[in-house]
């Protein structure tokens, strides 16, 4: 998992902040800081893409979002 490396499988963490609990899965790497400790990157899952934020400053068209869902694919450069 080192070298900006995921863990093969989702793993399940309960993060708390304050008051609220937070169960979900994800997948962890490691990561070294500048200083070369040694911490834990966490990677969360999404359950469907965000397709209607700006993607490198640019905004999908109702056609690319159709074909990007249905094929992976926009069929054109981004």
């Amino acid at each position: 998992m080192l070298n900006w490396k995921k863990s093969p499988e989702l793993i399940p963490i309960t993060p708390k902040f304050d008051d609220i609990t937070l169960r979900t899965e994800a997948r962890l790497s490691f990561r070294e800081t500048a200083d070369g400790r040694i911490t834990v990157s966490i990677h969360a899952i999404r359950k469907e893409p965000e397709l209607d934020r700006p993607f490198f400053n640019v905004r999908l068209s109702n056609e690319d979002k159709q074909k990007l869902l249905n094929t992976g694919n926009a069929g054109r450069l981004i």
